[in-house]
């Protein structure tokens, strides 16, 4: 049967030699490469430089699976009449060259709500599969779709993407479950030696063996005491304070007082806002508002970009990037007003505040997370995430990393028959070593399948724990 693929723009089919797609656990998109029989079929997968698109997107169908693909780069040698094409799959262009750069800022919204935005700007389905949570504030500069996304999935909650043959891009864990629980696992595929296996081989990981890690917003790794700032000006005979406080604290929790006793009268006028600007150096990707944070106007970098950036509830200001930045920071901020009167002829004095100490100043919040059955004596560095907002989700993002850095492993290489259907990323699979006598489940980390003169057939690498 001649092999074939179609064009999605005009549905025209075309001849193809072979074709190797291939995916890994830790890419969000398939590669490929496809080999063409001739000139002809080879200009018609060529985009043109001042084309609308940088790319041509088609189909291909291997066994019962059919993928959908683009072609971003070509190659032929006419003399020994070569041709060929690579690319990825639908979802790079979630990415650069073809995704454009974009500012934003988003409050209190969930997390896959701003995933799902930023696939819908590339047309690509979402599916969420991961732990969501509330986003109280996140602003990206300069920054692609993909990289939103990243920051969420990976750096955040570390997940991972997964592209489908179809082009839906998944969130999901790497290990899918616990490691302890895998042999009851019920498995998406099943290979035997004496059928379906061609060749295997196998090599250890050795793992940290990690047990116990601190989750900690970065907040409440940094944990101090208020300090409210207070700001005298006068009115008249009267005296006017301007009253702040990172994070920012109600008139009914700011218990104040006037030095000078019953000498002065303190009437409390109301809570204010007032616009800022803030011209931070940022270094080791950390800067601090000059005042208390309320909500975000607009961000500039006045040079080099530090990558995205999110703003605490105390003005702490996160950046993704590992360089220096100096960025233009516009935001609200609230403050208090309290007007002073002179009961007795006396110069007036500063407020003073009494019970600060007795209000918790940071919004932040720690998980502790520990392996099923471990005594929890291996301890890891405490991670520090942005975002996270409960103990939910931190909980979880403390499960991924023990469940990957807790056990060594088994890596398994097998050459197998393409059967009709995709062995994907993150799935389970039982294997039969026969001649071993050998049955165990493993996660699928990676497969590569080509088409072409011998036929249909696959290379996975699949991951089995120790535990």
């Amino acid at each position: 049967m001649p092999k074939k693929i179609q064009l999605v723009d005009t549905g025209e089919l075309l001849d193809f030699i072979n074709v190797n797609i291939s995916n890994d656990i830790d890419q969000w998109a398939w590669g490929f490469s496809l080999d063409l029989p001739d000139l002809q079929t080879h200009d018609k997968l060529s985009y043109f430089p001042n084309a609308a698109k940088s790319y041509v997107e088609f189909t291909v169908s291997v066994g019962a699976e059919t993928w959908v693909l683009i072609a971003e780069t070509q190659s032929s040698n006419g003399t020994q009449k070569s041709y060929s094409v690579s690319g990825r799959s639908i979802t790079a262009l979630l990415a650069e060259p073809h995704a454009v750069q974009l500012s934003q800022t988003w409050s209190n919204v969930m997390a896959s709500d701003i995933v799902q935005e930023m696939c819908d700007l590339a047309g690509i389905v979402l599916d969420w599969q991961i732990e969501d949570w509330t986003v109280e504030n996140y602003t990206c500069q300069n920054q692609y779709p993909i990289d939103v996304i990243k920051f969420f999935v990976i750096e955040e909650q570390d997940a991972r993407l997964q592209a489908l043959p179809d082009g839906t891009l998944k969130a999901v864990y790497w290990y899918s479950d616990n490691p302890l629980d895998l042999p009851d696992l019920t498995p998406n595929y099943e290979f035997d030696t004496d059928l379906l296996i061609f060749e295997r081989s196998k090599s250890r990981e050795n793992k940290a063996g990690y047990n116990y890690v601190l989750v900690t917003t970065d907040n409440a790794a940094n944990v101090s005491d208020p300090t409210p700032t207070i700001e005298e000006s006068f009115l008249g005979d009267d005296a006017i304070y301007i009253v702040r406080c990172n994070p920012f604290f109600p008139a009914d929790v700011m218990n104040l007082q006037h030095k000078s006793g019953g000498n002065v009268g303190l009437f409390y006028i109301g809570e204010f806002t007032e616009q800022v600007e803030d011209l931070l150096i940022i270094n080791d990707s950390q800067g601090q508002l000059s005042k208390q944070y309320d909500s975000l106007i607009s961000v500039e970098w006045e040079q080099e970009s530090a990558g995205s950036l999110s703003i605490a509830a105390d003005g702490k200001v996160k950046c993704s990037g590992d360089g220096i930045g100096l960025v233009k920071i516009l935001y609200m901020t609230r403050y208090l007003k309290y007007q002073a009167s002179r009961v007795n002829p006396i110069n007036f004095t500063l407020l003073i505040t009494d019970d600060m100490k007795a209000v918790v100043s940071s919004e932040g919040i720690s998980q502790p997370v520990k392996l099923k059955g471990s005594a929890g004596d291996k301890v890891a560095d405490p991670i520090i995430v942005r975002t996270l907002s409960n103990p939910l989700v931190l909980r979880a993002r403390g499960l991924a990393f023990l469940w990957r850095n807790g056990f060594d492993s088994d890596v398994h290489s097998l050459d197998i028959p393409y059967t009709g259907n995709p062995i994907l990323p993150g799935g389970v699979t039982k294997v039969r070593i026969i001649p071993e006598s050998l049955e165990f489940n493993c996660f699928v980390k990676s497969v590569s399948i080509g088409y072409g003169a011998n036929g249909q057939t696959q290379q996975i690498t699949l991951e089995r724990p120790l535990t």
